[in-house]
Formats: C-alpha cells, sequence, structure tokens
C-alpha cells in the first residue's frame, strides 16, 4: 500500500511538470466565458498552429474535438486569424501519414492532444497538451503569441 501512494504521488508530479503550456506565456486557467470577436488578418501575420490528435481512440483528444475545433467559434477564428493544421493520428502507427509522422518526429510530440505554435519561419514558439478549457481560452493564449 505504501509503494501504492508513493507511485501516486510520483505519477501526479510527473503529469503537473508534463501538462500544459511549456513557456512563459501561461495557458489561461480560469475559464474565459465572454466571447471575443475575430480579426481577419493578413496571411503574413498569422501565427501557424498544428494539432496533433487521435479522435478516434483519446479520451482528452474527444473532448478537445467537442469542447474547442468542432465549435463555430474556434473555425472562424482558425479561418481567419491563425493557419491551423491538424493531424488525427490513428492508434496504429504504422498507418501514419509521412508528412504527420515527420513532424511528430520534429517536434518531439508523445502526448496526445498537443497544439505546436509555430512562427511564420516554422520555428516553434510553443505547445500546449492537454484537452484544456473551451475555445477563448486558446484564443487568448495564441494571441499571447502574436507578434
Amino acid at each position: 500500500m505504501k509503494n501504492l501512494i508513493i507511485f501516486g504521488c510520483i505519477g501526479i508530479a510527473c503529469f503537473s511538470l508534463f501538462r500544459g503550456s511549456s513557456s512563459e506565456v501561461p495557458f489561461p486557467q480560469t475559464v474565459i466565458k465572454e466571447r471575443s470577436g475575430v480579426k481577419d488578418l493578413p496571411h503574413g501575420e498569422r501565427l501557424r498552429v498544428i494539432l496533433f490528435t487521435g479522435t478516434t481512440w483519446c479520451p482528452a483528444c474527444k473532448t478537445l474535438d467537442s469542447s474547442v475545433i468542432s465549435k463555430d467559434a474556434w473555425k472562424e477564428y482558425a479561418e481567419k486569424e491563425i493557419i491551423f493544421t491538424s493531424y488525427d493520428i490513428p492508434r496504429d502507427r504504422s498507418l501514419v501519414s509521412e508528412r504527420a509522422s515527420s513532424q511528430m518526429q520534429e517536434f518531439g510530440i508523445r502526448s496526445f492532444p498537443t497544439i505546436i505554435l509555430l512562427s511564420n519561419d516554422f520555428e516553434k514558439i510553443d505547445q500546449f497538451v492537454g484537452a484544456g478549457p473551451p475555445v477563448e481560452n486558446f484564443k487568448t493564449w495564441i494571441r499571447a503569441h502574436s507578434l
């Protein structure tokens, strides 16, 4: 029983260390309910956002898809303010496309869902791992990285 408690504490500590944003721009933890408008940014001013997900087998990915990615507010934001790419990774990794596999390796993707923010020069700016709260929190986090 003592070993189980120690193992559980180590697991929680590891989860806390590796979940969420990895940069100095923290992901908003309080749910943002007020909807912000969407700007129609020129293509050259948009951040690149890549989502690695597994909606057929990953519970957190299903949550992110239903609470953020499939929402009209996200679709409008993705169309006008960012350059959005999503890779839905199958459980059987032998079925992953060559491009998705290459990018997973390049960015060190080990957990799903993972969102990567890139500059226009394809330099990694930040990443977020997990489902997180609603659309406005993701918009706020991404906008905080804008040039």
